[in-house]
């Protein structure tokens, strides 16, 4: 047997993408389409709902990114007012999640607001959103418009 049969046919596929070719792939396995796909369609009865990258149908189903900050305390109930774009969705013991619009511009702002406030931030992430969770934001759409 040789090595490239041990592959997983994730890896294999990863190895002829190129500009040369097309590869069509139908997959419930989301994770796959996320990890390989450069771009989804996600059908439903037939139809085409929605198609693009899988980082443009997380941004137009899920909205905008949620970052958790987390602290070396639990922070206070109560924050001075938030850069513009930027809203406290969720709290959960020592972390604050905040939505945020235009992270480029406004992740450092909310950065440099918590720590003048005297906040110890230990950490501050994105929030993993996946290619499930989109799909599901579409099809529940897809369902209400039907």
């Amino acid at each position: 047997m040789t090595p490239r049969a041990l592959e997983p046919s994730g890896m294999r596929l990863k190895t002829l993408r190129s500009n040369e070719r097309t590869i069509v792939l139908c997959t419930h396995n989301l994770a796959e389409a996320e990890e390989l796909a450069d771009q989804v369609a996600i059908i439903r009865r037939g139809k085409i709902l929605m198609n693009g990258t899988p980082e443009v149908l997380k941004q137009s189903l899920l909205g905008p990114a949620v970052y958790e900050a987390e602290f070396s305390m639990e922070p206070p109930a109560q924050l001075q007012a938030l850069p513009e774009g930027v809203s406290l969705t969720d709290r959960d013991g020592k972390s604050l999640f905040f939505k945020i619009d235009f992270p480029d511009r406004n992740n450092p702002l909310l950065l440099r607001q918590l720590l003048n406030a005297g906040l110890d931030v230990t950490s501050f992430r994105a929030v993993p959103r996946s290619l499930e969770q989109a799909y599901l934001r579409a099809i529940t759409q897809g369902e209400r418009g039907n």
